[in-house]
């Protein structure tokens, strides 16, 4: 089996060589060339850090009256917490009363 068997196949062979070795040359000589950054101009200026701002200074201790709504609202949250607990106790029990007399009926 012969690679190049006919005069068409070397002529397509030959110019698609050309082809690519000039397409080549003209991508590197031509195409995507590097630019240097431009020059900056004034003063550097540094604005802060992004976590700039977002911390709780030691110094200073936390007042008596938020400390008060602090405890206040967790008081209520144990409340509300047991409030709901029982609700659910309450609920289940009803539910298994019924259950049982509807279990204990006889039928007809």
């Amino acid at each position: 089996m012969a690679f190049l068997d006919t005069t068409y196949k070397k002529k397509s062979t030959a110019i698609t060589a050309v082809i690519l070795i000039a397409l080549l040359w003209m991508i590197f000589n031509f195409g995507m060339k590097y630019q240097d950054p431009p020059e900056e101009y004034g003063i550097a200026i540094n604005f802060g850090t992004s976590n700039q701002g977002y911390e709780m200074p030691n110094d200073i201790p936390p007042s008596k009256e938020s400390l008060e709504q602090v405890q206040e609202e967790v008081q209520e949250e144990v409340q509300e917490e047991k409030w709901r607990k029982l609700q659910k106790i309450y609920l289940r029990k009803q539910s298994k009363k019924k259950w049982s007399l509807k279990l204990k009926k006889k039928p007809r």
